[in-house]
């Protein structure tokens, strides 16, 4: 729905301040379905958790209501998964959306008003912006960069300010980002020499695509060696 969406007001996005007020509508529309995937996962979660619990407890020893846990707990674990991927689809399509609302002419305080955000931050990060000279569209940055949407700054680490309720359009695009990375191995690659080449004293915190002998991969924590430095 929400691409087809886009689609028409990408074919009629000559018509200027029209194109631009749908997108704006459209954005906000991804931000409430954001919060409902948020809301279904987390409830998926507490479910999931409450089966696994049930299956590890010495009570249960009935066959029958075992099997049916585990096939619920399977269930669950499906339809965890198909959110995800749906989440980190409107966050494709939020990533589409923010660029095509700042090539229509939108302002910082036009999205500031769409985030939710604090102007006089959005200024500032828009100041950074310009002095790294970035190609890269200002508006996506702001979400998944600058975390313009966070209003609490207690916490520093990019994964612990994930809160679907406070920053919608962070968790949509970071879900698009994970899922490119386990799922498109050239994706995965780039990203990682990306950062490394841009931020190479943040490499500490990476994570990096490791492998066993079988052939089975997943993401590692990258620690990089240690350096003598000369005082």
């Amino acid at each position: 729905m929400f691409e087809r969406k886009l689609l028409n007001i990408l074919n009629r996005a000559n018509d200027g301040i029209e194109s631009k007020k749908e997108v704006a509508k459209l954005l906000i529309c991804l931000k409430f379905a954001i919060r409902d995937v948020a809301r279904s996962q987390r409830e998926v979660s507490e479910t999931l958790q409450l089966v696994q619990n049930k299956m590890k407890s010495r009570e249960c020893n009935d066959f029958i209501i075992l099997a049916y846990l585990r096939k619920h707990e399977k269930d669950l674990k499906r339809l965890f998964e198909e959110n995800d991927k749906y989440l980190a689809k409107i966050g494709e399509l939020a990533i589409k959306a923010l660029h095509l609302y700042e090539s229509l002419g939108a302002t910082d305080h036009e999205l500031a008003q769409i985030l939710n955000c604090n102007m006089k931050d959005l200024e500032r990060y828009r100041q950074i912006h310009k002095k790294f000279g970035n190609d890269v569209g200002f508006f996506v940055d702001a979400v998944i960069v600058y975390k313009a949407e966070l209003r609490s700054r207690k916490c520093d680490d990019v994964f612990m300010d994930d809160n679907p309720e406070e920053t919608p359009f962070f968790s949509a695009l970071l879900a698009t980002m994970l899922y490119q990375m386990e799922n498109n191995k050239e994706f995965a690659t780039k990203m990682q020499e990306l950062v490394e080449d841009h931020f190479p004293e943040i490499r500490g915190e990476m994570y990096r695509l490791a492998k066993d002998s079988d052939g089975k991969e997943w993401f590692d924590k990258y620690y990089p060696p240690l350096k003598l430095v000369k005082m």
